[in-house]
Formats: C-alpha cells, structure tokens, sequence
C-alpha cells in the first residue's frame, strides 16, 4: 500500500511539464521555493489550492495527483462546523 508522499506527486509534475529540478517547477507555477521543499520534506502538507495549481498547470487530472500522492478514499467527508 502506498502511503503519502508528496514527492511522487512533484517527480511527476516535473516530468510532465518537461522542468529541470524543483526551482523550476516552483517558477512555472509561482511558488516560493522553500514552499516546495517543505512539501518534498513533509513538514507542509499539500492543500486544496496547491493541487488545483498542479491540476492547471500540469492537465492531470485530479484523480490521478491524488493517487500519485498515495490518496486512495474514494470519498471525502466534509465538516459542517
């Protein structure tokens, strides 16, 4: 079972998108750099806005980052607080 793991996801983007490295990734999608390399390291999590950039920026489809992070659940629950 994969588990969560942003690099996947950024390897992927960066691939698909014909990028070089992560500055260069961090540049096309106006992202700070140090953003990236807190989501490579794990001490940011990936948010909502981020992966819809990806999504724009990339043409993958949402379902397919999801899985390329290790995000299986075929539903999501939201809060009504």
């Amino acid at each position: 079972m994969i588990q969560y793991n942003p690099n996947h996801m950024l390897d992927a983007l960066i691939e698909k998108m014909g990028l070089e490295n992560d500055a260069a990734f961090a540049q096309r999608i106006k992202l700070a750099r140090p953003i990236v390399a807190m989501l490579r390291e794990g001490r940011m999590s990936i948010s909502a806005s981020m992966m819809m950039w990806f999504h724009e920026a990339s043409g993958i489809s949402m379902k397919e980052l999801r899985q390329l992070i290790g995000d299986r659940r075929l539903k999501y629950r939201l809060s009504c607080r």
